[in-house]
């Protein structure tokens, strides 16, 4: 075999075509790696990709010829500095973004860029344009992975904090879904027996399923009202109570910090009556259980206030605090101020708030916007005529509230007109409501506002049966009337803070 192959390099190049058949071609597979065939100083052996051509071998200076003139593997490209070329860097996974690797590079050829700023040149998914997601990895290479990175871009889900599958509405994007849900109905995240799965233990004024309700459906609230949230039954009369979503005021004022319930009609007669307090009001008869309560005075509400704190304490088995302290019929907001958990009355706020249901108008009537009056709100209708609401002839204020145009004088049963859209009876007319506020110098329109015990003149709202339709207004407050004195126009609803 040796002798072929010396042979074969002793002929004339021609000579060699015409004796391939014959020792080259057969043996081709044989030749000696270590003989540089080309004459250039290097072998197959020692790295020569193009032993037949003598400017082709591993030192050869790459030039930009479309030639793997140094056999690296790279055309118009050099791992070794060179001056005719342009100062790039390796693209290896082809992202637009180079690794750390410095090359030298001829215009027009691929698998470099201009940068440096990868941080994995090997992985295409990872570098400073990508999408920080879930797969243990740098994507945007800005040294922190997954979790650890704000712009991580996850599935997104609610923080579950007592772990009974239903989060709150607070929500993150996270790849550790440990502790979240998809679901973001629980109205209690701190109680793992409240949420929308479980069933509602009616009359204990816990809403074990979120629906906004301490009843099993609406039919439990009673006959005259269609609507509430939950229902105390005070000596079998059954007083429903509507909830208030905590929000911000309709037209940006202030904001309510806390969910409440308040009672969706005026405190009427009969239940004061129930809870064993005196009943002062000046319009009774046959009737007087429908009718609300008046000629109250400011201490006296706040009194039966305590009482039907009590009265839930010892029926329902719960510890609400007293909201004020009572001594020879004089009260005040106890050391708890609007802390306290157990029935009082309104704020100025929360009143105003409930009233508006969501709506910026003098009036919320049926919360379609149609809530400024037509006629002189600062005069009753003349002739007994109705009192139109604004680009609505079909709808009128008589149809919500009692107030001048009734002329009769007197008060009127709860709850016989239309309620408001979050379903208040009587919240404008029939009789006023002192609210916990004591004047406007406190603060206009601040939540929580309190009384002032020092202070002598309470707030009052809603306006009243002998009012025209301007006191009844949203935008109407009254605050000169004594705290001490009861009133046949004015009477009162309770409420009760929610912890949410």
């Amino acid at each position: 075999m040796w002798i072929f192959m010396i042979s074969c390099l002793l002929f004339e190049p021609a000579q060699i075509e015409m004796l391939e058949d014959i020792c080259c071609e057969d043996s081709a597979s044989d030749v000696d790696s270590t003989l540089d065939v080309d004459g250039d100083g290097f072998s197959v052996a020692d790295g020569d990709c193009n032993d037949t051509d003598g400017s082709i071998y591993p030192t050869a200076v790459e030039v930009c010829d479309g030639i793997d003139n140094n056999c690296d593997a790279l055309i118009d490209i050099s791992l070794t500095p060179n001056s005719e070329m342009l100062v790039v860097f390796g693209d290896v996974d082809g992202d637009g973004f180079g690794g750390p690797q410095e090359l030298y590079a001829c215009a027009g050829t691929e698998g470099w860029t201009d940068n440096s700023d990868d941080c994995d040149d090997g992985n295409g998914n990872v570098n400073p344009n990508a999408v920080e997601v879930c797969d243990g990895f740098d994507n945007d290479c800005n040294d922190l992975v997954d979790d650890a990175d704000p712009n991580l871009i996850a599935e997104w889900v609610y923080i579950d904090g007592d772990g009974d599958g239903y989060g709150s509405e607070y929500s993150i994007y996270t790849c550790d879904m440990t502790g979240t849900s998809t679901n973001y109905a629980d109205c209690n995240d701190s109680d793992p027996t409240i949420n929308p799965g479980m069933l509602e233990i009616p009359m204990d004024l816990i809403d074990q399923d979120c629906d906004g309700m301490d009843i099993l459906d609406f039919s439990d609230c009673g006959s005259q009202v269609l609507e509430c949230s939950e229902v105390l039954n005070i000596n079998n009369l059954s007083v429903p109570f509507q909830r208030v979503p905590k929000g911000v005021d309709p037209l940006q004022r202030y904001e309510i910090s806390s969910s409440f319930v308040m009672m969706s009609t005026e405190m009427t007669q009969i239940v004061l009556e129930s809870l064993g307090e005196y009943n002062p009001s000046y319009f009774q008869s046959n009737f007087s259980g429908q009718y609300p309560v008046e000629s109250i005075s400011w201490h006296s509400a706040a009194s039966a206030a305590n009482s039907l704190t009590d009265f839930v304490n010892g029926t329902y088995g719960l510890a609400l605090s007293e909201c004020y302290s009572c001594v020879n019929n004089i009260c005040e907001p106890s050391p708890r101020g609007l802390a306290c958990t157990g029935y009082r009355l309104p704020t100025n706020a929360e009143w105003e708030y409930a009233s508006r249901a969501g709506t910026e108008y003098p009036f919320s009537a049926d919360g379609s916007g149609f809530g400024d009056v037509i006629a002189d709100m600062n005069f009753c209708p003349e002739n007994g005529a109705e009192t139109y609401f604004q680009n609505n002839a079909n709808l009128t204020l008589e149809e919500y509230a009692w107030f001048c145009s009734d002329n009769e004088g007197t008060s009127s049963p709860v709850a016989y007109l239309k309620p408001n859209p979050w379903g208040f009876y009587d919240m404008q007319g029939n009789v006023a409501e002192w609210t916990n506020d004591s004047y406007l110098g406190q603060g206009e329109y601040w939540d929580p506002w309190i009384l002032d015990p020092t202070y002598e003149y309470g707030i009052v709202r809603g306006g009243d049966f002998w009012s025209a339709p301007l006191m009844l207004s949203n935008e109407y407050v009254e605050s000169d009337i004594p705290t001490s004195m009861g009133y046949f126009q004015v009477g009162f609803r309770l409420m009760r803070r929610l912890n949410d």
